[in-house]
C-alpha cells in the first residue's frame, strides 16, 4: 500500500509539471518561470441560483454564437462586393498641359498655350452579368450555409449550459454528501480508536477506519475540484472567461 502511494504521489508530482509547462507556453512565459498553484479545492462556490441568468446570457455573450455570427456578416460583405461588378462604373478624370510652339497652326507660331479639359465617363462591362452570376448564387449559398451553422452552434451552446447548470447542481450537492460522511468517518474513526485503546477492537479495524477518514476527504476534495471545473466551463461556455 505504501508503494502504491508513493507511485500515485509521483504521477500526481508528473501531471503537475506536465501541466505547468503547458501552462507555461499559453501564457508564453520563460522556462526558469515556475508555476506554484495553490489549494482553491475549498473556495467559496457561487449557489446555483445566482448563475441561472447566465443561460438567457449566453445566446450574446459566447464566443462561438459572435465567431458564427461574424462569419455570417463577413460572407454577407464578400457577397456585396460580388454583386457590385453588376453596377456602372463613374469616374471622373481630367488633362492639363502647356505646349510650345503653337503647333494648332501651319506653320507653328512662336508663342506658347495651355489647354485643359475636365469629365465624367461612365462604363458598364456587359460580361459580368455572365461571369458574376454564378459568384452571387454561390455567395448566397454559402451565407445560407454560414447561417444554419450559427443556429446550430447557438444550440449547442444553449444545451452545454444547460448540461453544465445541470451538473453544477449534483456537484453541490455531491459536496454537501461527502462533507457529511467525513462526519460520519471521523466520529466512526473515534468509535474504532476507543475499542482499540480498550483492546475491544483489532488494529486492522482501526487501520480501516483511518483509510475510511483519508477515503472520505480525498472525495470530498475531489467533489469540490469537480465543482469548479464544471463552474469555469460554465463561465467559458457563456463568453464570461
Amino acid at each position: 500500500m505504501l508503494s502504491n502511494v508513493q507511485l500515485s504521489l509521483e504521477q500526481a508530482d508528473n501531471d503537475i509539471r506536465i501541466s505547468n509547462q503547458r501552462l507555461a507556453v499559453l501564457l508564453d512565459l520563460g522556462d526558469s518561470v515556475q508555476v506554484k498553484p495553490t489549494d482553491s479545492a475549498g473556495m467559496p462556490k457561487p449557489a446555483l441560483a445566482g448563475l441561472s441568468s447566465l443561460k438567457g446570457q449566453a445566446q450574446t455573450s459566447s464566443y462561438s454564437i459572435q465567431k458564427a455570427k461574424q462569419n455570417v456578416g463577413t460572407l454577407e460583405a464578400r457577397l456585396k462586393g460580388t454583386k457590385s461588378a453588376f453596377m456602372p462604373t463613374l469616374s471622373f478624370y481630367t488633362a492639363y498641359g502647356l505646349n510650345y510652339p503653337n503647333n494648332l497652326f501651319f506653320p507653328p507660331v512662336d508663342q506658347a498655350y495651355s489647354i485643359g479639359f475636365v469629365g465624367l465617363k461612365a462604363q458598364y462591362n456587359i460580361s459580368s452579368l455572365y461571369h458574376n452570376k454564378h459568384k452571387v448564387e454561390a455567395g448566397k449559398l454559402h451565407i445560407s450555409e454560414a447561417e444554419i451553422q450559427s443556429e446550430a452552434v447557438a444550440d449547442n451552446v444553449n444545451q452545454e449550459v444547460k448540461s453544465l447548470l445541470i451538473k453544477y447542481g449534483e456537484s453541490l450537492n455531491r459536496i454537501t454528501v461527502k462533507e457529511k460522511t467525513i462526519d460520519q468517518s471521523l466520529v466512526n474513526y473515534r468509535i474504532v480508536s476507543t475499542k482499540y485503546f480498550n483492546q475491544l477492537a483489532l488494529l486492522t479495524d482501526l487501520l480501516d477506519a483511518d483509510n475510511l477518514l483519508t477515503a472520505s476527504r480525498f472525495d470530498l476534495i475531489t467533489a469540490q475540484t469537480d465543482a469548479l471545473t464544471i463552474y469555469y466551463r460554465l463561465l467559458y461556455a457563456t463568453g464570461k472567461l
